[in-house]
């Protein structure tokens, strides 16, 4: 499960009578446990193959913050914790993300994205991770070797798509956010682009091919969506992201 935790809470009781004391009271706040997946699913090869015939072998984004805000103009104050999160296979790191927040509608998830220094990365975090919040690596249609990295992406903000917001009740629930690989690279050209003689790889940074990643970093901001995991298996269907609650488009 992708899950981090940067706000968890304890309900604590003492012993006593069901009815003047009740051992497991109901919670009165939100418990929202955020998990992301691929709409695009796993193959045998553990990686992901595009429509655009783009193969992706690994996804790492940064995030520093999560918050869940009724208004759409006024965020709620959450405290910062970094987390990894490798979108492939499943990992979140170091721990799972809950978000609790008293029951209502709401019309925004922000999630602030940050470059980690060495010292922040968690076990499990690629060294090349340091410095980047986004790390993506995999081969082009043309089966050449690529990596794109992303040393800043500031916020993504998933907005409700109804004037009233999306409701979540008093307990657990679940936030499945769909990532739509596939609009990545729908556009994006590898014609032209340099292989490193060194490497052996395309390196699309802030230095090489600094067109692609504008284009690369515009449609990954736009690629989020909020989406109910109707049979709760965490992979978000074509037919669940067609119900989308919330997106960053």
């Amino acid at each position: 499960m992708l899950l981090s935790a940067l706000s968890a809470v304890a309900f604590v009781s003492c012993a006593g009578t069901e009815v003047g004391n009740p051992a497991n009271p109901e919670p009165t706040e939100v418990q929202a446990s955020i998990e992301f997946a691929p709409h695009v699913p796993k193959g045998t090869n553990g990686a992901l193959t595009l429509d655009s015939g783009v193969i992706i072998n690994e996804v790492w984004m940064v995030f520093d913050r999560f918050s869940l805000n009724e208004s759409c103009e006024v965020e709620n104050p959450t405290e910062a914790m970094p987390v990894v999160v490798e979108l492939i296979g499943g990992a979140e790191l170091p721990a799972p993300v809950e978000l609790v927040e008293p029951p209502g509608n709401f019309c925004t998830l922000k999630m602030d994205m940050r470059a980690l220094e060495v010292a922040e990365l968690p076990v499990g975090a690629p060294a090349e991770l340091a410095d980047l919040s986004v790390l993506v690596r995999g081969r082009t249609a043309e089966g050449d070797a690529f990596e794109i990295t992303l040393e800043d992406m500031d916020t993504i903000e998933l907005r409700a798509h109804q004037a009233g917001g999306f409701a979540l009740g008093k307990g657990r629930q679940q936030l499945l956010i769909a990532v739509l690989v596939d609009d990545w690279f729908a556009h994006l050209n590898f014609e032209g682009t340099e292989v490193n003689s060194e490497t052996g790889v395309i390196e699309i940074d802030g230095q090489e091919d600094s067109e692609l990643l504008r284009e690369f970093s515009s449609e990954l901001r736009l690629s989020f969506e909020l989406v109910p995991d109707e049979n709760g298996d965490g992979f978000p269907s074509r037919g669940e992201v067609a119900k989308a609650f919330a997106s960053s488009r």
